[in-house]
């Protein structure tokens, strides 16, 4: 948790799109005292997202499903138990 952050966020609602429900804009902290008008927010984020190369961002990762990784310490649970598992038969066949 980070505490005493304060950023200023233009979060914008039902954009139109049949794609994207919502979308976040992150404003300038220098920008604090200065009076923005709502249309020159508005022209700035259409002109950034206008002009995102295409190197800048990936889809894959909305379209593909996350690969999970194992855990090492489930790997090393597992062997344990299998450790125990062939002593406890060799313990129960033998003696």
């Amino acid at each position: 948790m980070i505490k005493g952050c304060r950023k200023n966020v233009v979060y914008v609602r039902n954009t139109g799109s049949e794609i994207f429900e919502e979308a976040f804009f992150i404003v300038n902290n220098q920008l604090k005292n200065s009076v923005v008008k709502e249309r020159d927010l508005i022209n700035e984020a259409n002109r950034l997202i206008s002009e995102i190369p295409e190197h800048e961002y990936s889809l894959s990762s909305v379209f593909e499903p996350e690969r999970h990784k194992i855990n090492l310490s489930f790997l090393w649970f597992a062997a344990g138990v299998a450790v125990t598992a062939l002593l406890n038969a060799v313990i129960y066949f033998v003696v």
